[in-house]
């Protein structure tokens, strides 16, 4: 699991990082002056990996079950919501990069080289 954490830390960071830099490059940094990246996009990221885990799964949200599919972006757009100061591009980067490392088989030697340096 800590394996799993820290690769989802690292690609969670590093394509908010990438986003960043991307849309400050095109010229609209305007809205994102904010530099604060926490660890709530390794969760939703997490959440992405659980997706792909139970795809049949069912979350229950203020007691409405919510396919697991789904889950995320319900969570996405309540987080939006009921907190607008928060940064949208870290959640979205985070769920990206669980569906990378779902999909994407490059990213599992990351697990290899993080357990490598645990010693």
């Amino acid at each position: 699991m800590a394996k799993l954490v820290g690769t989802l830390l690292i690609t969670t960071h590093t394509i908010f990082v990438s986003g960043a830099w991307l849309v400050s490059f095109i010229g609209l940094d305007q809205p994102y002056y904010s530099v604060s990246v926490g660890f709530s996009n390794v969760l939703f990221a997490l959440k992405m990996v659980m997706c792909y885990e139970l795809p049949g799964g069912v979350a229950h949200i203020f007691g409405y079950p919510v396919r697991m599919q789904t889950e995320m972006w319900f969570e996405l757009f309540l987080n939006w919501l009921l907190l607008p100061q928060t940064s949208v591009t870290a959640h979205i980067s985070g769920i990206l990069a669980g569906f990378l490392y779902y999909e994407w088989p490059t990213l599992r030697p990351l697990d290899a080289a993080l357990q490598a340096a645990r010693g």
